[in-house]
């Protein structure tokens, strides 16, 4: 229970140093970079090596492909209820319905509530390999698929720590050793920056309310009644189905905005879906969350 206090204090803390930050800063473009370096430390340094720690203790279990399975039909459904050959006017839509905050605010998540991110940390490299992946699928960009198949930090960290396990076994225990506060540093960082990616203000709401309403549907029920069957079938434990059904509940990822800002498919829109999202989560969806668990 301290765990979960600390994780809100430390997103509140973020909260709070946008509030004072962004109006000093903001007319001098620091906060702007201030936001780009700690996104880029955590995405270039702290998360593929909490992906190399933690596989590198747990390496590829039996109920991993569960979690593939379940992201595949996921977007396969999203894909066939919400497009339906409306592809460039419904596809902001179907980036924030289907790939979620699984690592800025997934992770931390499971860390705080559970102590643990066995399944968080299969399902954070799934999407953020997926999120990047996907929409450069799309427009059929080859080129752009091979780059980011190669540069994805969080597939690196993945890799590296499943050949590390698998290859070099008596080595484990030392790396671990070492290494043993990535996962910690990862999550605090990420929900730091969550707290500094909250909106002071949230200017525009009625224009996307049906959007509002259609995201909100997929993530917080569609996500993890999806989850709850695919644990079922998978013969997956109690904790483990929390889990899976924790991760799969968070938000939209704030990735999905980056990608539309690329493509042009409504940015602003996209933006404005996951702030509201974001803090409609943290508020309601969580504490019933804690409610559950607890």
């Amino acid at each position: 229970m301290e765990q979960i206090f600390l994780f809100l204090f430390v997103m509140g803390l973020g909260y709070a140093s946008r509030i004072i930050l962004e109006g000093l800063l903001k007319k001098t473009g620091l906060y702007k970079l201030m936001i780009g370096l700690l996104v880029k430390s955590i995405y270039y340094f702290i998360m593929p090596l909490a992906f190399f720690t933690v596989f590198l203790n747990r390496g590829v279990k039996d109920k991993d492909h569960f979690i593939l399975l379940y992201f595949l039909l996921f977007i396969l459904l999203v894909y066939f209820t919400l497009l339906k050959g409306r592809f460039n006017e419904r596809i902001n839509l179907f980036l924030v319905s289907t790939f979620p905050n699984s690592v800025f605010l997934g992770y931390p998540l499971c860390q705080a509530v559970l102590g643990r991110v066995e399944v968080a940390a299969v399902f954070g490299v799934i999407t953020v390999v997926l999120n990047v992946l996907l929409p450069e699928l799309t427009v059929r960009n080859k080129r752009v698929i091979t780059r980011n198949i190669l540069g994805s930090t969080a597939l690196i960290g993945f890799l590296a720590g499943i050949i590390t396990h698998y290859t070099l076994p008596d080595y484990i225990g030392i790396l671990s050793s070492h290494l043993w506060w990535s996962s910690t540093l990862l999550s605090y960082t990420a929900t730091y920056v969550m707290g500094l990616r909250i909106p002071v203000g949230l200017r525009g709401v009625s224009r996307v309310k049906t959007e509002l309403l259609v995201t909100g549907l997929y993530r917080f029920i569609t996500a993890p009644i999806l989850a709850l069957a695919i644990a079922f079938l998978g013969g997956f434990n109690k904790i483990d189905t929390f889990e899976l059904v924790l991760v799969s509940m968070t938000p939209p990822a704030v990735m999905n905005a980056v990608v539309a800002e690329k493509h042009g498919w409504r940015p602003e829109d996209t933006a404005l879906i996951i702030a509201v999202l974001t803090v409609f989560f943290i508020i309601v969806v969580f504490p019933v969350i804690l409610l559950v668990e607890f």
